[in-house]
């Protein structure tokens, strides 16, 4: 009887193990590399760098680095989530300062230029301040005077739906050779 217990919780056990070691190789198909291009990330991101993108569903929160397949443009989009719906977005272009719900973001992967305003792309005073609409993001590059992102009237508040993923991890960066 103590026999039969025993083989009982070393198959239990087997089972839980292989399961789990599946798990983790299954890992493998719910993510998806991609090489970073541009400027629009710098100084978090250079050319070159192998991003590590989660294809699982997750819940979109400011901060995160995500791809985004954007229909006019062949390439996804790497950005970072400033707002979601149902957030309210405003802008100190002269002082580089974003408010989000009136809260100053504290932003310290942010390329700042001192002796420049920020790039307002297409905002105008009279839009600001902006509300996200309900399964949108707005989404802005690190280095801002160099990012194509939501600031421009083409991509704008942007889909849930079209995010590919979020960025869970750098690997390495490649030689730029590589990339010419």
């Amino acid at each position: 009887m103590i026999l039969k217990k025993i083989l009982l919780l070393t198959l239990l056990l087997l089972c839980v193990i292989l399961i789990s070691i599946g798990n983790i190789t299954g890992c493998a198909k719910e993510t998806k590399k991609m090489i970073y291009t541009g400027p629009g990330m710098n100084e978090t991101l250079q050319n070159g760098d192998v991003l590590t993108i989660s294809l699982l569903p997750y819940t979109p929160k400011h901060g995160d680095i995500v791809a985004i397949r954007l229909p006019e443009y062949d390439e996804p989009l790497i950005s970072r989530i400033i707002a979601v719906g149902g957030q309210t977005i405003d802008f100190d272009f002269e002082n580089w300062i974003i408010y989000v719900d009136g809260e100053i973001i504290d932003e310290p992967y942010m390329l700042y230029q001192p002796d420049l305003p920020m790039y307002k792309y297409d905002i105008k005073p009279d839009m600001l301040p902006i509300k996200i609409e309900p399964g949108k993001i707005f989404v802005l590059g690190d280095n801002r005077d160099r990012a194509l992102d939501s600031r421009t009237e083409n991509i704008g508040q942007i889909n849930v739906e079209l995010i590919i993923g979020n960025m869970i991890d750098i690997e390495y960066k490649i030689d730029d050779a590589v990339l010419e």
